[in-house]
């Protein structure tokens, strides 16, 4: 199944202002990754990992400077967390033409 059957979406159209705007963010989470890679050297997957966690860290750190700090809110961060991380991994195996990981 191809990732568009699968979250029901139209490819990346380049005048959508929303397609546009994920793009841009998508565009800098990458920067900032090439940023740190270059900053500590990592050498291994569990640098990696460290780094992925500081750079997860900090997008909850913005997504809740611009929410209220309720546990109701917090737990809506971590909730579209859990809800987004498959389709973003399958979204980045598309990129290489790649179907969506089998569903666990």
């Amino acid at each position: 199944m191809a990732f568009e059957e699968r979250y029901n979406v139209p490819p990346f159209d380049p005048n959508d202002p929303r397609d546009v705007m994920s793009d841009t963010a998508r565009r800098i989470m990458i920067r900032a990754f090439q940023e740190a890679m270059h900053t500590v050297d990592a050498q291994s997957g569990e640098d990696l990992q460290d780094i992925m966690g500081g750079l997860l860290l900090g997008l909850v750190c913005v997504m809740s400077a611009h929410m209220e700090t309720t546990d109701q809110s917090h737990a809506a961060i971590r909730s579209s967390l859990i809800r987004l991380a498959p389709w973003a991994v399958d979204m980045m195996r598309s990129f290489d033409d790649l179907p969506p990981l089998a569903e666990a």
